[in-house]
């Protein structure tokens, strides 16, 4: 077995397993302790969205008006970072539409672990595995190169031989160029899928192809959005690798017949938590435990069909068909350098993050169009660079990316970026077209519409109001959000008003039901005034001085009328000192230097004092 030269670690993020989205049987006996997986009409279990099909993705000319790149750099054109022609695969077309985001429902609901399967074991029984695989290497002397390069956050960049505008990412494999959307989703996936073979001994050409079968090239909304490529059900019990669970539609074989559902499957932080994933389950399950005693990648795509991982009868050929089109047996080695580029705009923005050693880590796939129309993405190891014509390129990391990727309605929602993530409201604020996302681990709020536009007026997360506190809500016939310190309330016929949380007019407006209560919705701001301050509302004004506190005045009484007519405030009366109050014969209302009394009678008079 050749070893891996240490100069060509260009590629050094290591990240996980992940279980095939058509690959485990769906009737497996319980008792093997495996997760289940749906089936496709075929027996291989996969999501509604992945393709499962071996063929590549449909490579035409794309045309003029088309949302989709006839090559990475048209579709974010750069002038200093141009794409490095291919060796001898001609320019890929993305697809004009993302098949998975236009039949996939909303996905954004975490979904229940399964509580009718088995976890898979906790324990890893073979972080260092031993005995005759030969798909395992003979020392961990490869491994510890990568430990120590990840320790020092150092990872190779290599030059672009063929090119000196371009800048490329070295990673291991075939000494070939191949530009094709193909190659690049092979060469992409290739580092960490001989990361997994050499930690758990699954070659990695059964594992790249299992990926291409599972995930439809990658352009399944499971994988470009979950990081998922094999498509494991959730369980009652977290995979050491997986960071979450999203609900989506599935096709299964229940009884022989094919059955439409709604299943958990796992999503992913990385690519290669994904593929340590699927390896780690192989590696784990003792009814795949004679696939590592072969001696070729054939047969050990054999033996796991034989093992149950597919009810498709086909499943083990397809595999080495795949292996065959695509020469992936050539990644079992690993001998040898790759570069995959990143063009155009979105290539700009990536080397000016750091490239390799940004928050992004390592590219995955080409660029292709998404749900989004004018909108195309690039995935990460990491996250994703979006870019569009009018906007340019914007990386999406860390929680505004988990955010993203976890609901396909907030996808569509939002848009194109409108400008970079910036680190606020205790994780990471983005603005895009449909509105501001704030997110943080586990949780996000969009601000949209009339709310973002008061709150950017206002000064957005570095203005008094703070960060939103929680998604807008419906009161009444209107609508609210809240903020740490303001609170937006809007109609289509009042437009839109904030109420300070922490003022006495706030308080005595919240207190009294807010926008439900006899006071309405607000109709302006909280204004200063000559001693004070004032804030209208549908039926009061509110009035606030140090000396006499917060007090309303009926806008639509003639009481209200009186104050008004005299000059309010600013009369010889001055701030109100009480509210309104009914008497057996009328109602009064008193003020700094008089009192407004009225009777049916006699209407409304003023008495100073």
């Amino acid at each position: 077995m050749k070893r891996f030269p240490q100069a060509l670690l260009g590629l050094v993020l290591m990240i996980g397993i992940a279980m095939p989205v058509t690959a485990l049987t769906s009737d497996a006996d319980p008792a093997s302790g495996s997760p289940t997986v749906s089936a496709d009409s075929s027996g291989s279990p996969a999501p509604i969205d992945a393709a499962t099909s071996a063929a590549a993705p449909t490579e035409q000319p794309s045309s003029s008006d088309s949302m989709a790149p006839t090559t990475p750099a048209e579709a974010s054109p750069s002038s200093s970072v141009s794409a490095i022609p291919p060796a001898s695969t001609p320019s890929t077309t993305a697809p004009t539409s993302d098949p998975s985001d236009a039949t996939t429902p909303d996905d954004q609901a975490p979904a229940t672990p399964d509580s009718t399967a088995e976890a898979s074991p906790s324990a890893d029984p073979t972080d260092e595995p031993t005995g005759d695989n030969p798909f395992v290497m003979a020392d961990d002397s490869w491994g510890s190169s990568w430990r120590a390069s990840e320790a020092t956050g150092q990872l190779a960049e290599a030059p672009n031989p063929r090119s000196r505008s371009a800048r490329a990412v070295a990673v291991t494999g075939p000494g070939t160029l191949d530009n094709s959307r193909t190659g690049k989703f092979i060469q992409s996936l290739a580092y960490p899928a001989h990361l997994s073979q050499q930690r758990y001994g699954v070659p990695a050409s059964v594992t790249l192809a299992q990926a291409i079968l599972e995930s439809g090239w990658g352009e399944s909304t499971l994988t470009r959005f979950g990081q998922a490529y094999f498509g494991i059900k959730c369980t009652t019990q977290m995979s050491q690798f997986q960071s979450g669970c999203v609900n989506m539609s599935t096709w299964e074989v229940v009884g022989g017949n094919q059955v439409n559902t709604t299943a958990g499957f796992r999503t992913y932080a990385s690519v290669t938590d994904s593929l340590m994933d699927h390896a780690y389950l192989l590696r784990s399950l003792p009814r795949y435990a004679a696939a590592f005693a072969t001696s070729t990648p054939d047969d050990f795509a054999r033996a796991i069909k034989a093992g149950g991982y597919a009810t498709d009868p086909l499943y083990a050929d397809k595999l080495i068909n795949l292996m065959n089109s695509y020469n992936l047996r050539a990644y079992d080695s690993y001998d040898q350098q790759i570069i995959i580029t990143v063009e155009g705009g979105i290539g700009q923005l990536y080397w000016a993050m750091g490239g390799l050693n940004s928050a992004l880590g390592y590219p995955v796939g080409a660029e292709v169009a998404s749900a989004v129309p004018g909108v195309t993405l690039r995935n990460f190891d990491h996250g994703a660079i979006i870019w569009s014509s009018s906007n340019g390129a914007h990386a999406l990391t860390g929680a505004i990316w988990d955010a993203y990727r976890g609901s396909r309605s907030l996808r569509q929602q939002l848009g194109a970026a409108w400008g970079d993530a910036t680190a606020a409201c205790g994780g990471g604020v983005m603005d895009f077209a449909g509105g501001l996302l704030s997110a943080k681990p586990g949780s996000y709020i969009l601000v949209s519409g009339v709310n973002r536009v008061l709150y950017r007026n206002a000064g957005g997360t570095n203005s008094p109001w703070g960060c939103p506190t929680d998604s807008e809500g419906h009161k009444s016939d209107g609508y609210y959000q809240s903020f740490d310190n303001h609170r937006v309330f809007w109609t289509d016929i009042i437009g839109a008003h904030s109420v300070y949380r922490w003022g006495d007019i706030g308080w005595k407006y919240y207190y009294t039901g807010s926008a439900t209560g006899p006071y309405g919705y607000p109709t302006s701001e909280e204004t200063a005034i000559p001693g004070g301050s004032r804030q209208d509302f549908q039926n009061y004004h509110v009035y606030w001085s140090a000396a006499t506190g917060a007090h309303t005045v009926y806008r639509h009484g003639d009481i209200g009328w009186k104050y008004w007519q005299n000059g309010s405030t600013s009369s010889r009366l001055g701030f109100p000192t009480s509210d309104e109050t009914a008497t057996a014969s009328g109602a009064y209302q008193d003020f700094e230097h008089g009192r407004i009394s009225w009777t049916p009678a006699g209407g409304a008079v003023i008495s100073y004092r």
